[in-house]
């Protein structure tokens, strides 16, 4: 878990969990979990950002997690320039915008 104690490093990726990604282009059945690896993931097919303090981010993958039901994550990358600080992240998704928990770097 990220915070003040356990910062993120500039550079590095993060996993941010959320809900409300919509159908995945590898669908699931209702009220089961998403299948690992061979399987094909469940990536959404909707266009998705996201920024850390208002930079945006490289996604490398935003879809269903794993083994959870009903649980969707974005794999992306904190730009290695952004000092240390705690910013705002902000998904989004089909033009709706997450809230905006926050994230700290060292």
């Amino acid at each position: 878990m990220n915070g003040v104690n356990n910062p993120a490093k500039a550079g590095s990726v993060i996993t941010l969990y959320f809900t409300g990604q919509g159908v995945p282009d590898n669908a699931v059945a209702t009220g089961e979990a998403a299948l690992l690896p061979p399987a094909p993931l469940s990536a959404t097919p909707a266009t998705v950002s996201a920024t850390i303090g208002g930079q945006p981010v490289a996604l490398f993958f935003v879809g269903l997690t794993p083994k959870f039901v009903g649980l969707s994550q974005a794999n992306i990358r904190i730009p290695a320039s952004l000092p240390p600080g705690t910013y705002p992240v902000q998904l989004n998704i089909r033009g709706q915008a997450s809230n905006s928990p926050l994230l700290t770097t060292n």
